[in-house]
């Protein structure tokens, strides 16, 4: 059927529905051989743009009367891409999280890993890699590792009998007191033992190993199957002991006074020690950390010329840990903290 002329010039200015666009379509089909009748379609007034659905539409039926097959456009609606996109995110993130290699799991400065140390006993390994870790270990102690160290420990055995860690590094270890259940901390063919303490093991790269006490009690002993023979080392608190791999040598060096941490004398008037605090009130930042070094049994480097006219005011509790205090007058002062070997600097 030959459409009117109203409805061809309708479809000439794109207004025709996608009905009468098919009947002006299949019209056009059915009449290209018709010489006098394309005459009279090519001689109407071509204007207007078409919707993109009857664009769309339109190519369709030509592809499907043309070539016999018909080419589907098909529109998903947006809730039925949101559902897919959730799908295809949760399946992303299950295959990044399960199916990649261990090391990919690694955050930056500090790491943790299961691994197999010996058939079937599963070994946890605590890394501090850049910066300094802390990590609470299951029997409730505390380990502080120093950047590039290592530790392991059988977590099937641990905490059963005994409770045995293997260092490799630098290491400060506040032990929580378990009867009959004495911690050990091996490393450069030495073990230290300790029952409920705070101490600190550093195997160093010059050929040194450096126990040092800083409360309760712990004893060294020679683990390795070396030829020499060697005494077990009683420390008290305040004793550091050192051992030199090259020479089989190794020297003790004693803390002055009983086996209890003594009570510092304070000179300053601006430093109050108390029974469960130490008052400082507005004191010069160089007795304080001339007081903490001697308070906590550690070094601290700082140029006394930096700190001529800063002051520090606060409190200390028995539990406050001296990398906390430090922080703390770090962050207030706008200075910068960093610890190397135990050994902690001040700028």
């Amino acid at each position: 059927m030959k459409p009117d002329k109203a409805l061809i010039e309708k479809f000439n200015n794109g207004d025709c529905t996608p009905e009468e666009v098919k009947v002006v379509m299949n019209w056009q089909l059915e009449n290209e051989e018709d010489n006098e009748e394309i005459a009279e379609w090519e001689s109407a007034s071509w204007k207007g743009t078409y919707p993109e659905e009857y664009s769309e539409e339109m190519l369709s039926y030509i592809q499907a009367n043309a070539f016999g097959e018909k080419t589907r456009v098909r529109r998903l609606p947006w809730r039925s891409l949101a559902v897919a996109a959730s799908v295809l995110l949760i399946t992303g993130l299950f295959l990044w999280q399960y199916l990649l290699p261990e090391s990919g799991k690694r955050a930056a400065g500090i790491a943790l890993q299961q691994e197999e140390h010996q058939r079937d006993t599963p070994w946890m390994v605590y890394s501090a890699v850049t910066q300094p870790a802390y990590f609470k270990l299951p029997d409730g102690s505390v380990a502080r590792l120093f950047p590039g160290t290592d530790i392991r420990f059988d977590s099937s055995a641990y905490n059963v009998n005994s409770r045995a860690i293997y260092l490799k590094g630098t290491a400060e270890f506040d032990v929580a007191a378990v009867a009959g259940k004495p911690f050990s901390v091996a490393s450069g063919g030495f073990t230290t033992i300790a029952l409920g303490t705070r101490f600190m093991v550093a195997e160093g790269k010059n050929k040194q190993l450096l126990v040092r006490l800083y409360s309760g009690k712990v004893v060294v002993k020679k683990t390795d199957n070396q030829l020499y023979a060697m005494n077990d080392v009683y420390l008290s608190p305040g004793d550091e002991w050192r051992y030199y791999r090259d020479t089989h040598k190794h020297l003790l060096s004693h803390a002055a006074g009983s086996s209890t941490i003594p009570r510092e004398p304070v000179s300053s008037p601006t430093i109050q020690e108390n029974e469960d605090n130490i008052v400082f009130g507005n004191a010069p930042l160089n007795e304080v950390f001339d007081f903490l070094q001697r308070r906590y049994h550690v070094t601290i480097q700082y140029q006394q010329k930096d700190f001529k006219d800063v002051y520090f005011s606060g409190k200390i509790f028995p539990g406050d840990s001296l990398k906390m205090v430090l922080g703390n007058i770090a962050r207030i002062n706008e200075l910068t903290l960093t610890a190397d070997e135990g050994v902690f600097i001040i700028r």
